[in-house]
């Protein structure tokens, strides 16, 4: 064989592992959304699974001129999140018992540039966040700037002290039946 034959043949043999991974990730896709869309039934004895966290504005959140935005942004910066533990906090092993609890397991959520386009809504409250180091973003055109440059960073909601959470039993009161014809 000579070289082109070679190099064709590796060329085959990786499109045919490229062709193999591509078909087994659409299967995977397609299973999840059967999943996904897996009709759900009402349970007879709701149960607890863990906890839920909620973000909500403070009372000096509610009392400033612009609560309406902040109110308006509330859905996007904080997401419920679920926790086994109540305290929200991640088991830290040390060389030895005791295990020290004192890293907080979920913040609020941080966003890519691109992803800020596409989830904080509407766009113009953009003046709310800011990149690493305390810069606040300056207006769409400072979003826009940051894509260009292709900065890989994370936007942080710039007021978290006007959030505080609540904690509450995250109650199971449908789950999903994965195989229905069975």
């Amino acid at each position: 064989m000579n070289p082109n034959q070679k190099r064709h043949h590796r060329r085959e043999m990786k499109d045919r592992e490229d062709h193999k991974i591509l078909a087994q990730y659409r299967e995977l896709k397609e299973l999840n959304k059967v999943l996904r869309d897996a009709p759900k039934i009402p349970l007879d004895n709701p149960f607890q699974r863990g906890w839920k966290r909620r973000f909500v504005l403070t009372d000096q959140a509610k009392r400033r001129p612009d609560a309406a935005k902040l109110t308006e942004l509330l859905p996007c910066i904080a997401r419920p999140q679920l926790c086994r533990d109540a305290d929200f906090r991640r088991n830290i092993r040390d060389l030895r018992p005791p295990f020290r609890r004192d890293e907080d397991l979920h913040t609020l959520h941080e966003f890519h540039p691109t992803e800020a386009i596409r989830l904080i809504t509407p766009l113009r409250h953009i003046s709310y966040f800011e990149q690493p180091g305390h810069f606040p973003v300056a207006g769409i055109d400072g979003l826009l700037h940051l894509i260009r440059r292709k900065w890989n960073g994370r936007l942080t909601f710039r007021h978290p002290h006007l959030l505080t959470h609540q904690i509450e039993p995250n109650i199971i009161t449908h789950l999903p039946v994965h195989y229905p014809e069975v």
